[in-house]
């Protein structure tokens, strides 16, 4: 239990900068867009920030160590996607919406996008 509370901590804290809450929630959207299969490539979601490819990186490997993202490198590029324990586990702790229709939608591939949806 002490455990799981000081990593909520991490999480809240990784969170309560303006940056990494952004890119976490383009993750998201862009998981629930095109699925996730392919992931996310960071330095497309990051392209217009004026902030420098380092300080992209530190905002990554602190999301990646409170589990908030994965991250896994292809060639230079960083490809990132939630980390669904985590994302589930927010999900029941905040009540956001129902689960099961919550996580199908982010799961959802574009070509099961109906419009109107």
């Amino acid at each position: 239990m002490e455990q799981d509370i000081k990593l909520l901590v991490r999480q809240f804290k990784a969170l309560s900068n303006e940056h990494r809450l952004n890119l976490l929630l383009q993750i998201i959207a862009h998981e629930h867009l095109h699925g996730r299969d392919q992931g996310c490539l960071i330095n497309e979601l990051v392209a217009d920030w004026r902030i420098c490819a380092p300080t992209i990186s530190h905002h990554i490997r602190i999301m990646e160590s409170a589990h908030l993202i994965d991250v896994e490198k292809a060639g230079k590029f960083i490809v990132a996607r939630v980390n669904l324990e985590t994302y589930e586990r927010h999900m029941r702790l905040f009540r956001v919406r129902p689960e099961a229709e919550h996580m199908e939608a982010l799961l959802r591939r574009p070509t099961d996008i109906v419009k109107g949806d």
